[in-house]
């Protein structure tokens, strides 16, 4: 009986925390420079997954999380990717598939400045026979003051790190 009551009482003792603790969820929408205002890739598929790493993405020292990590850095990496898949698009019959998986993110809030710091484990194969044909590592680190959401600094971060991504791509045999 005992151990039913402090259920109830643990229950009730949650339900009457207030509202305003609950963590903000901002959605990240990357629209400018985005692939998700462009047609899709034909012969390059990017797929994104976290391994170690969270989505949304929360802000320590601050209620905050950035939702849509996952949508946004598959964007990013497809507008990065674009260039080199287009200039190769008949150099591999079936194209190619890059996985990205973000293996870390932090972000943290100090003085009222936002750091975001991402990485990622990016491998590239054809699609067909899934022949292996690279492996790279992504990586930013940005800071930026806090103004607004603060999404505009894990763009920075996101922009930086696709970046790399397309001259490490512009190195490799297709």
């Amino acid at each position: 009986m005992s151990v039913h009551r402090s259920l109830i009482a643990g229950l009730g003792l949650l339900l009457s925390l207030p509202l305003g603790c609950a963590t903000e969820v901002i959605p990240l929408r990357p629209e400018r420079g985005s692939a998700s205002s462009l047609a899709p890739l034909e012969p390059l598929e990017v797929i994104v997954s976290l391994s170690g790493a969270s989505d949304p993405l929360p802000v320590q020292g601050r209620r905050i999380a950035y939702g849509g990590l996952t949508a946004a850095v598959g964007q990013f990496m497809e507008a990065a990717s674009r260039p080199w898949a287009d200039r190769h698009r008949t150099s591999r019959p079936g194209g190619w598939q890059m996985l990205v998986e973000i293996i870390r993110s932090d972000a943290e809030l100090q003085a009222g400045r936002l750091t975001v710091e991402l990485e990622a484990r990016v491998t590239l194969r054809g699609t067909v026979g899934q022949i292996h044909l690279g492996q790279t590592h992504g990586y930013c680190k940005v800071a930026g003051t806090l103004a607004g959401d603060g999404s505009p600094v894990v763009y920075r971060c996101l922009e930086r790190m696709s970046r790399d991504l397309a001259g490490w791509l512009e190195g490799q045999n297709p």
